[in-house]
């Protein structure tokens, strides 16, 4: 039976399995990411690799870190609901923010290239990397069951 990856059809992809426990680890980044950016924007803006140069960049942190928080929230649903291929493709799109991410502090940061694709890099080959996992791994969907 195939299937799309955006299939309704649940997995039986187990909580604990290698590919949940890094589907955890990513949304608790998210919304770690979400959390410290309401709470520490300075942190965030020199961690992320573009320092605050003024009290003006304040509203831009908490409009990313909103962003951050229902991305992470949206994770945890799908992690919670074992959408395991919508969560593979979700990740291979999320892609986009850190590449996106990269180009900005390469043209505006005050960071080297290395911290860059060190921080952001990382991100885009983790989301790359988990995406494809989750997405093309044996058995991509329980198959449905049959009544006798």
């Amino acid at each position: 039976m195939t299937t799309s990856p955006l299939s309704p059809v649940r997995s039986t992809w187990n909580l604990t399995s290698p590919s949940a426990l890094l589907a955890w680890a990513l949304a608790a980044f998210m919304l770690f990411l979400s959390v410290r950016g309401l709470f520490d924007p300075v942190g965030a803006a020199d961690g992320f690799g573009l320092p605050i140069r003024s009290a003006d960049a304040l509203p831009w942190l908490r409009i990313k870190a909103d962003r951050d928080l229902s991305l992470g929230l949206i994770l945890l649903v799908l992690i919670l609901g074992r959408w395991r291929r919508l969560f593979g493709v979700i990740a291979l799109v999320s892609a986009v923010s850190p590449t996106v991410d990269a180009l900005t502090v390469l043209g505006h940061g005050a960071r080297s290239v290395g911290y860059a694709l060190s921080v952001h890099g990382s991100a885009v080959l983790y989301c790359l990397g988990l995406g494809a996992w989750l997405v093309w791994r044996g058995e991509l969907v329980a198959p449905p069951r049959e009544t006798q």
